[in-house]
């Protein structure tokens, strides 16, 4: 399964917001990417991004890695990269937001 890479939104909202971010390159501007979420994830890491509103309305930036697959908010073992961000879209949507893309490397952002 492919899931098609959008860029990051513009609004940051006040509270708490997680975001899987896309960093992903396009090399032709006028076609639309898509990310295979279902590689094989042995020494793959996974980077979440956590924008949040701070101290003074300052947008905070927080990097968590991870090498294994489990919601950084639950625990819940997900296994895959396609699981992980499926379940973060569906259990924790309410309040937070996710979008998610592979770098060069393979890896989860």
């Amino acid at each position: 399964a492919a899931v098609a890479a959008d860029s990051l939104p513009q609004q940051v909202s006040t509270g708490r917001s997680a975001l899987l971010s896309n960093t992903s390159h396009n090399d032709n501007s006028n076609s639309r990417t898509t990310l295979d979420l279902t590689n094989n994830n042995k020494n793959k890491k996974v980077f979440f991004h956590y924008f949040y509103m701070g101290e003074d309305n300052k947008v905070q930036i927080q990097l968590e890695i991870r090498k294994d697959r489990r919601c950084p908010l639950c625990y819940f073992n997900a296994i895959s990269d396609r699981g992980l961000l499926i379940h973060c879209q569906t259990t924790h949507s309410n309040e937070l937001s996710f979008e998610g893309g592979k770098d060069e490397h393979g890896n989860l952002h």
